[in-house]
């Protein structure tokens, strides 16, 4: 859908992200993005044309280790 959407020249944009501090993740544990940060994230990426924002350390890890070996993300 994306390469036909961008030969409209419509960008569709993916955003990934580990947690955020939303109420559907009230009580977890853990480092949380706040949806302000995420939301300037993907503007910011809009406005320089990506086609795929990584929000957070925890999205940039998850998108590097898909690259390397799969172990990496079970250790």
């Amino acid at each position: 859908m994306r390469v036909e959407l961008a030969g409209r020249n419509i960008l569709a944009q993916g955003v990934h992200l580990g947690a955020a501090d939303t109420d559907m993740m009230a009580g977890a544990d853990g480092p949380m993005i706040h949806p302000d940060d995420v939301a300037k994230a993907s503007l910011a990426g809009v406005e320089s044309g990506m086609i795929e924002v990584l929000a957070d350390d925890p999205a940039r890890f998850v998108k590097a280790a898909l690259a390397g070996d799969p172990s990496r993300l079970y250790s």
